[in-house]
């Protein structure tokens, strides 16, 4: 089945152009606030304003404050020794103490009088404001609020920390920062007498335990000298020692002598008698003179007598007497001799035992003597060590007094006599720069936030502005208001017509009451004034309003056209050149412009009338606007300046762009005077499609 030319019309173009916000150039962030401040600039200067007479209002109104300095420094006790310098505690330790919740409360309970007035209320005026103003109620939020107005902080690579308060007076601050100090050295001497006194206890205890240990070793070394019976261990070893050497010195003299005595009789056992030295030992020399006389004699008698005369014989008798005298000397000797050795053997034998004796004596002595010893030592090293707890123990009871002050005040507390806050300049600098800040931020979020339509955005929505209608006055007409607009689009197509032979209008806008109805009326007006005639369709058939102006009924009217039930004279109304057709009382007409009778309609239209304007639905209300818009040459977009958003109408845009819209055109309605040019070039439109072959027929 052949498709019916509004058939070939709807499906058969070529695909929609992309959406029109995707051909709209991005605005630099500096041009959008350019454009924000200049609309708004009001809006800022309001706010500015209102927050520097807020800031002026609070010079006058809010309390001063005085703030008092102080710089000090931690140090150790004079008694500390001097290693002990290194355990200094750090700068930021000492702040974090010194901001301590207990020492703002000691320091605002020593200012009990005056403690009130360190939390006034932080305005003057009005009166009955700062005099019910409520103050913390409980001791804790009023030391956390003394502790917002402290500022504690250690100095860089240094041991200075700074302390400043303010308060309502300059007494107040310093009497508060000097009174913060000697609640800290309070707390530390309490701190010291405190750990001084468990110290005490501590080093009392070790006293009486060291005591106690110095009677045990003493009662430990008696025991051990009366069960030795050791009076002067030392001397008692030393007579030891002196006794064994003289034993020992004896037993080596008698060793001595006995080897000199067995070695002496040995030597006479082996010589015997051939010995002269022998024969002469233990015999009285007498005895060996006369044995040598009597020897003498008898050799002289022997040569003189015969061996047996009496005179040698008698002699030779007492020499044998003599002899045997002499042995009987010598035997004696012998037995004296070995009597002798073996007395001094004997004596040895004593020597040596004695020697042993001693010797286990002195071993005995010297294990005592080491156990006396080590009592003594152990002794001595716990009375070095009662001494030392007892020196402690003093030093103890000593640090026990008076502590000497935590804190070294380099610079004492005071307060200049200017208050630091509210001060006039930097009140009025923070009042403008966050009056600056707020009239920005509203600036932002109003321009964020007010999407109406306004130039020059309307240019930038990617169609042309065909003309500006400017804001009516009280009292002037309607019609006289939207006649020089409707003048330049009435130009813009008898311009079109002629170049391109376009012949069909479609006036649209994307809401209700932006006056497209008045602009279609008037264009339809201007165009009949100047072609033999113009055909005006309402084809708003939800809402329509061109009947009343041509005072003839709403029904018949196009919707009954387009579905049949009525023919083109029934509904057609002529007031001279211009001609009218009513909406109709039907406001659904979507199915047959689908089905093509809107096509036949322009068809016929085209070739019977110089032009047709039609004043179509809204654009976002259905899809009549979009049906419309693809049968008609061109298209007029009315909008409501400061009132459409320019989201709708970009959307608006967009529908009938991509519905197949030709010759898309803005017109901005109520604009400022300022914002319409009268030297606005004229709306140039492209050739319409399928114009040559309309303009063909015409003349046929």
């Amino acid at each position: 089945m052949p498709l019916t030319p509004m058939q070939r019309d709807l499906f058969g173009r070529p695909s929609a152009k992309p959406a029109l916000h995707t051909c709209r150039e991005a605005i630099a962030p500096g041009t959008a606030w350019r454009r924000a401040l200049r609309r708004r600039w009001g809006t800022l200067a309001a706010i500015m304003a209102l927050v520097l007479a807020a800031g002026v209002a609070f010079q006058i109104c809010a309390r001063p404050q005085y703030q008092a300095e102080a710089s000090v420094e931690p140090q150790v006790s004079p008694q500390a020794k001097p290693e002990m310098a290194s355990l200094l505690p750090l700068p930021s330790t000492t702040a974090q103490e010194l901001a301590a919740r207990s020492v703002v409360a000691g320091a605002a309970q020593a200012l009990r009088p005056q403690a009130a007035g360190l939390l006034p209320a932080p305005v003057r005026y009005p009166a009955w404001l700062a005099r019910h103003w409520p103050l913390p109620p409980s001791r804790a939020e009023r030391v956390a609020a003394l502790r917002r107005h402290l500022r504690v902080a250690s100095l860089p690579d240094s041991q200075v920390i700074q302390l400043s308060f303010t308060a309502p007076s300059p007494q107040l601050a310093t009497a508060f920062v000097q009174q913060m100090i000697a609640a800290y050295d309070r707390r530390k001497a309490a701190e010291a007498r405190s750990a001084a006194l468990e110290r005490v206890q501590f080093l009392s205890e070790q006293a009486g335990q060291a005591r106690a240990a110095v009677v045990a070793a003493t009662q430990e070394v008696t025991a051990v000298a009366r069960q030795q019976g050791l009076s002067d261990p030392a001397h008692q070893m030393q007579v030891a020692s002196q006794r064994w050497q003289q034993l020992a010195a004896a037993e080596t003299s008698g060793e001595i002598a006995a080897l000199q005595q067995t070695a002496t009789i040995a030597q006479h056992a082996s010589s015997g008698a051939a010995d002269s030295s022998y024969a002469t030992q233990g015999v009285p020399k007498d005895l060996l003179a006369q044995r040598a006389t009597l020897a003498a004699e008898v050799e002289k008698l022997g040569e003189k007598y015969r061996p047996q005369a009496l005179p040698l014989r008698q002699t030779r008798q007492q020499l044998a007497s003599l002899d045997a005298s002499l042995a009987a000397l010598r035997r004696e000797h012998r037995e004296r001799e070995h009597q002798a050795l073996a007395a001094v053997e004997q004596q040895l034998h004593g020597l040596r035992a004695a020697l042993a004796r001693q010797r286990g004596t002195q071993m005995q002595l010297r294990t005592e003597l080491a156990r006396f010893d080590l009592a003594q030592r152990s002794l001595t090293a716990r009375q070095q060590v009662y001494s030392g707890v007892l020196e402690q123990l003093q030093q103890a009871a000593n640090a026990v007094g008076a502590a000497p002050p935590a804190l070294l005040v380099s610079d004492p507390a005071a307060a200049l006599p200017q208050p630091v806050s509210p001060r006039l300049a930097s009140t009025l600098a923070a009042a403008l720069l966050l009056g600056l800040a707020l009239g920005l931020s509203a600036v932002w979020w109003q321009d964020r936030t007010d999407d109406r339509l306004r130039f020059p955005e309307a240019e930038e929505m990617g169609v042309p502005v065909a003309d500006v209608l400017p804001r009516r006055s009280r009292h002037l007409d309607l019609r006289a208001a939207v006649a020089p607009v409707a003048q330049r689009c009435t130009t813009s197509l008898l311009l079109a017509q002629n170049e391109s032979g376009v012949a069909i209008a479609l006036v649209t806008s994307t809401g209700a009451g932006e006056g497209k109805s008045d602009l279609a009326l008037e264009m339809a007006a201007q165009l009949a004034q100047q072609v033999p005639s113009v055909l005006l369709l309402d084809a708003h058939c939800a809402r329509p309003a061109l009947h009343e102006r041509f005072h003839a009924t709403v029904a018949p009217g196009l919707s009954e056209l387009l579905t049949g039930q009525a023919s083109v004279e029934s509904v057609l109304h002529a007031e001279g050149n211009l001609h009218f057709i009513a909406a109709g009382r039907r406001s659904e007409v979507c199915l047959p412009l689908a089905a093509g009778a809107g096509n036949d309609l322009l068809r016929a239209a085209r070739a019977r009338f110089s032009w047709v304007i039609i004043d179509g639905p809204p654009v976002l209300t259905g899809p009549e606007a979009s049906l419309w818009a693809a049968l008609a040459d061109c298209t007029l977009v009315v909008s409501h300046y400061g009132q459409t958003p320019a989201s709708q109408l970009r959307r608006g845009l967009d529908v009938l762009e991509a519905a197949g819209g030709r010759n898309l055109a803005l017109v901005v309605n109520r604009a400022p005077a300022k914002t319409c040019d009268p030297a606005r070039p004229l709306w140039r439109l492209e050739a319409a499609a399928g114009a040559e072959t309309a303009v063909m027929r015409m003349r046929a």
